[in-house]
């Protein structure tokens, strides 16, 4: 009788301890998807924020080429145009770092809760 009586706590042991686990196994898998998602907005913020400041710049080089009268003027608004979209180019890659450093960060510091 004290054997099945042990037996059975052992059991019921096992039991909790499986119960754990399963438990642990859906705050990890909760906690990935969270990650993803997380991971996702951040990107489609980044690329928002990119379009953004490329459209800005874009508009910003349309309205100074049409205010170009002569020839001149206008060699120098496309070297001009030229150093701003170099700019552009650095300024998305600047946040492309930061971007991937944030979304690194995200990624690392999961929080099970």
């Amino acid at each position: 009788m004290a054997n099945k009586a042990l037996s059975d706590q052992g059991r019921a042991g096992i039991q909790r301890l499986l119960e754990a686990e399963r438990m642990a196994a859906d705050s990890i898998a909760n906690a990935k998807r969270e990650k993803v998602q997380l991971l996702k907005r951040a990107k489609e913020e980044a690329q928002s924020e990119i379009d953004a400041f490329r459209a800005a710049k874009e508009e910003e080089y349309q309205s100074q080429r049409h205010e170009v009268s002569n020839e001149t003027t206008v060699a120098k608004m496309e070297a001009n145009c030229e150093s701003l979209l170099s700019e552009i180019r650095t300024h998305e890659e600047a946040h492309r770092g930061e971007i991937i450093d944030m979304l690194l960060d995200a990624a690392m510091t999961v929080s099970i809760e």
